[in-house]
């Protein structure tokens, strides 16, 4: 008896499944690359120097950090916009939202080296002042005879100074620590809440041009005030404190030692600032003798 062959589309299927992921995960390498490269030379602008080596690991690591840190607060708003039906409930949202962000500072911030001055004391002032406005922040939201335009605007208010606090720490007093990362969260999580809040910016008419802007700032943010804390271990700008030891043909100080940080090095040499400068200065490998990574000399028996 004759048997009705069946219709072979699970090939094409297939090759269609694979042929828009192999798109997507170039797509997303060159993202990571371009994002990386911007990142790394913005840092390196810094100290008055551009990278030399286009082809290195650490500029993916850099376009992989600012993708993460970018994508967690992104994906939180997402989920959660179909619930903030209008902007009452965004200024509300604000709030609970932003002590997430502090939760999530605390993880996030074993990733970064953090100033030493990061956990400063609180003011009598500022702890009053945090907690009454927290206080009345939970009264009003559970009072219900307290109209809700009164509690969205008590947690914006809360926030507004949560994040003017922030951002004085680290623009005046040069500090970066948790509430910095807080800030981080906090920022691009509102930023893609504007974004999705405005009717023609919904998902379903998106294009790349909508959110370039934002992105670009968020970028340059995160090259100029975060990259330059990630740890170096996991791919970071955070300089590195090291000794160097310059043999008798050196420029700098022959026959000597200097404690300096490390702020990258390649194939013509180490990149190098001293305490408290901006621009650094390469040494050529055929100066250095020896690289001790430490912030003062070794006591060890083989270098005497």
């Amino acid at each position: 008896m004759a048997t009705s062959a069946q219709p072979a589309t699970s090939s094409p299927q297939l090759s269609t499944i694979v042929d828009i992921s192999s798109k997507g995960v170039a797509a997303l390498a060159i993202a990571l690359y371009a994002s990386g490269f911007l990142i790394v030379s913005l840092h390196h602008s810094r100290y008055g120097f551009t990278e030399t080596n286009p082809f290195r690991p650490k500029i993916l690591a850099a376009g992989a950090w600012f993708f993460l840190f970018t994508g967690i607060p992104v994906v939180t708003i997402v989920a959660v916009k179909k619930n903030l039906l209008n902007w009452m409930k965004v200024g509300e949202f604000l709030f609970p939202y932003f002590i997430g962000c502090v939760g999530l500072s605390f993880s996030a911030s074993l990733l970064f080296n953090l100033s030493s001055n990061s956990i400063n004391p609180l003011t009598w002032r500022s702890l009053v002042l945090s907690i009454v406005m927290v206080g009345i922040l939970v009264f009003v939201r559970n009072y219900r005879k307290c109209p809700r335009w009164v509690s969205a605007l008590v947690s914006v208010l809360f926030v507004i100074y949560a994040v003017e606090s922030t951002i004085s720490d680290m623009l005046i007093n040069h500090n970066f620590g948790y509430n910095a990362v807080t800030l981080w969260f906090f920022g691009i999580g509102f930023l893609a809440l504007v974004e999705l809040m405005v009717p023609e910016r919904d998902l379903t008419n998106l294009t790349w041009a909508n959110p370039a802007a934002p992105i670009l700032v968020s970028l340059v943010v995160f090259a100029l005030f975060y990259y330059p804390h990630v740890k170096p271990s996991l791919g970071g700008g955070s300089p590195i404190n090291v000794v160097l030891y310059f043999n008798k043909d050196s420029v700098i100080k022959p026959n000597q030692n200097v404690s300096v940080q490390l702020v990258d090095e390649s194939d013509a040499g180490f990149y190098i600032v001293g305490q408290g400068e901006t621009r650094a200065i390469c040494v050529p490998r055929n100066s250095v003798s020896l690289v001790y990574f430490s912030d003062k000399p070794s006591d060890s028996t083989l270098l005497r």
